[in-house]
């Protein structure tokens, strides 16, 4: 199934092969869950703690058009004029070919030892051309969901705006501070479609009937270990090890309460 490739042709180093598991030779996972999610509303940090326990498959946003670039590269699945920023744009509302041989490739090396195999998508990878409005629990039967969220939306949507002026740098220096320009309007429409996109998340929840756990940021920034063991309750995981720090860093600063404070001001009886 592999394509012999430069490991320098993938763009991310988590999509590498030396991030796989060993081959997983069953059709389907024995435990399966998915991180259901928006941008910017710490799935990144739910999904490397889920990770780090080694227990949980190596759950990702698989369904991002960029990771379906690097997997296409090492795996071959797609014709060449689909697996393309500009051709996931362009409003296909049906799924692409080889939809179900990707999520089996990806089970068959994503998922871990003990049978567990785990994926992060946010509500608007549904619509999106590469998933084309099939359902997740239609690709991964038996799923069972973590609807992470953020309780202060405004702090997400900041965080969401920043990372579009941004970009892959991520956080502000003093080569890029120029690009931070205060928009209250965009930091609405921002905020807006993330409520909105929480909102369906749990649409589907209840229309499905879905086995669903919900968390918040602030609940496992609060309590790390004790948000974490949570989760890993809910997946009926055994984890025996203890948790070190966070696997990540907060992208805060001190943009993020300027903007908030700012747009609190300016739009408070709005949100």
């Amino acid at each position: 199934m592999s394509k012999s490739i430069d490991k320098t042709e993938i763009r991310f180093a988590a999509n590498r092969e030396d991030q796989d598991f060993p081959e997983w030779t069953a059709k389907v996972p024995e435990r399966c869950y998915i991180i259901a999610s928006t941008p910017r509303c710490g799935s990144t940090l739910l999904s490397k703690a889920l990770a780090a326990t080694g227990l949980c498959g190596r759950p990702h946003e698989y369904f991002n058009h960029l990771h379906v670039e690097d997997f296409d590269r090492r795996w071959d699945f797609f014709p060449p004029d689909l697996i393309t920023k500009n051709s996931l744009a362009r409003g296909r509302r049906r799924p692409v070919p080889d939809l179900g041989r990707y999520t089996s490739g990806l089970i068959r090396h994503r998922t871990s030892p003990n049978g567990v195999f785990g994926a992060k998508i946010h509500y608007c990878h549904i619509d999106s051309p590469m998933m084309g409005g099939v359902w997740p629990h239609q690709l991964f039967p038996g799923a069972r969901f973590i609807h992470i969220s953020r309780e202060n939306t405004v702090r997400q949507g900041v965080s969401h705006v920043k990372k579009g002026l941004l970009g892959v740098e991520q956080t502000a220096n003093a080569k890029n501070r120029h690009k931070l320009v205060y928009d209250g309007e965009s930091l609405l429409s921002s905020v807006r479609w993330m409520e909105e996109q929480n909102r369906a998340w749990t649409k589907y929840f209840d229309r499905f009937q879905l086995p669903v756990f919900p968390i918040s940021y602030e609940e496992i920034v609060g309590n790390y270990e004790e948000g974490i063991r949570s989760v890993l309750s809910f997946l009926e995981i055994d984890f025996p090890g203890t948790f070190e720090e966070p696997p990540t860093r907060s992208e805060s600063d001190e943009y993020n309460e300027d903007w908030e404070r700012r747009f609190r001001k300016e739009f408070g009886k709005v949100v």
